[in-house]
């Protein structure tokens, strides 16, 4: 989506042309990628998260995790401002945790390999993405 809509394909400068016109072409794709796409996998993925807690194999609660809760309910709130015509905030002060991809894929390859040792399997080879 960056690529595709910012300037010169740097997050930086799609940002930046967000910030400084908020009813410019970059913001408004922001905000239907958001609305349409983002926020709806990221509101399955935080269901889940709350959801499914206790399933968790940890002493406590993985902070990526803590934070993807937390981002998720504080982009309602921008969306919902979004709305209502307010177009000059649309970054979250909780910001998406960038270690959740690294999390969740060392996490599955872990319990993969946990579940194949528990059929007498050897484990499978899991490809990073």
């Amino acid at each position: 989506m960056v690529k595709q809509h910012s300037p010169n394909g740097s997050a930086a400068a799609f940002q930046e042309r967000c910030i400084h016109d908020p009813t410019g072409p970059e913001a408004k794709a922001y905000r239907v990628w958001m609305d349409k796409v983002l926020q709806p996998l990221n509101e399955k993925a935080a269901s889940i998260i709350a959801e499914h807690i206790d399933l968790l194999d940890a002493q406590h609660v993985v902070p990526e995790l803590l934070q993807l809760v937390a981002h998720v309910s504080a982009m309602r709130v921008i969306l919902h401002r979004w709305q209502d015509g307010d177009l000059f905030n649309h970054w979250s002060v909780i910001s998406y945790p960038d270690k959740l991809r690294e999390y969740v894929l060392q996490e599955f390859a872990r319990i993969k390999n946990e579940q194949a040792r528990l059929l007498g399997f050897k484990p499978p080879t899991i490809a990073k993405l």
